[in-house]
């Protein structure tokens, strides 16, 4: 049976009922934890790392891997192994992590959460540390969905990392070697218009694979092609963030044609102004009418233009 495509949201009552008791508890309690909803399922990140992938209040998900704080040279598949590749299953070490993980779900399963996230969050952190990094891309991933809540900046994020599904009927159809175009963010702005923005990090990232050409071209062949669905996708999600109590209730998609924009921040390689000059030439080259979005240095705020805005706190 063919699969059928739900887009983003919660598709049963029951589902979204017992994520609302976590996100009460996140948003009385936690001040650094980050929800994001897909399709019947959510993912809650703690400095961009996945602390909880929630199905229901008794299904959640947590990377047994983050148990693995041994040396750095002991890796995912030396641990759970490769049949393909003839490299056996080191069943001690697997079943350790198992059991670790089971221990630290069955709090949340009992409703536990602040045992569940203060636990969680120091194994992620043990992890990082010995692997001496700090997640790094992904946590300023973070930072950009949490400087870009309703008030906060000119757009509010309202999705992260959204992949055009190749069930949907806004599904990509065009040039082979790109199946399912994926955009950085989802925003409403201050007037209602729904946006999809790319963004972009230095002037290396604007040209060549997965460049500015590139993402703009993904875009006209799928969203653009047939934005009905998606943009009743992204109301739908809207209203559950609402329900939840994410996104107050004002936030309105008040336009049915999404706006494609890129967004760009220094990566410190060259002059912020020289860097800026590029990245407005090469929208320029691609379409003169793409919006543009420049982040400020020392910020993550998605904002039309450096002066202040009325739609601030």
């Amino acid at each position: 049976m063919e699969k059928i495509y739900k887009g983003r949201g919660f598709h049963t009552n029951k589902g979204l009922l017992e994520f609302k008791n976590v996100v009460d508890y996140i948003l009385e309690k936690e001040k650094e934890l980050d929800i994001q909803i897909r399709e019947d399922y959510a993912n809650i990140y703690y400095k961009g790392g996945n602390i909880c992938k929630f199905h229901r209040s008794n299904h959640i998900e947590f990377d047994k891997f983050y148990f693995n704080n041994r040396s750095p040279e002991v890796r995912r598949i030396q641990i759970e192994g490769d049949k393909k590749r003839g490299i056996p299953r080191d069943n001690r070490l697997y079943n350790e992590l198992v059991s670790q993980t089971n221990e630290l779900k069955d709090l949340f399963k009992t409703g536990q959460y602040s045992l569940y996230f203060d636990a969680a969050k120091a194994v992620m952190e043990r992890y990082w540390k010995s692997r001496g990094k700090d997640n790094g891309e992904r946590k300023d991933q973070q930072h950009l969905c949490m400087a870009n809540l309703y008030g906060k900046s000119d757009y509010m994020v309202l999705d992260i990392e959204f992949e055009v599904s190749r069930l949907s009927s806004y599904r990509y159809l065009g040039p082979s070697g790109k199946v399912a175009p994926r955009f950085d963010l989802i925003a409403i702005d201050r007037a209602g218009n729904l946006c999809v923005i790319e963004l972009k990090t230095g002037t290396g990232a604007l040209y060549g694979k997965s460049g500015m050409r590139e993402h703009y071209i993904c875009y006209q062949d799928s969203i653009h092609r047939n934005p009905k669905q998606f943009v009743e996708e992204m109301r739908f999600l809207l209203n559950q963030k609402k329900f939840l109590g994410i996104v107050p209730n004002e936030v309105e998609i008040k336009s049915d044609l999404p706006r494609f924009l890129f967004a760009f921040t220094c990566d410190g390689k060259k002059l912020f102004s020289d860097q800026e000059k590029e990245f407005k030439n090469e929208t320029a080259r691609i379409d003169s009418q793409i919006q543009t979005i420049v982040v400020p240095k020392g910020t993550y705020r998605l904002m039309k233009n450096s002066e202040h805005s009325d739609f601030l706190e």
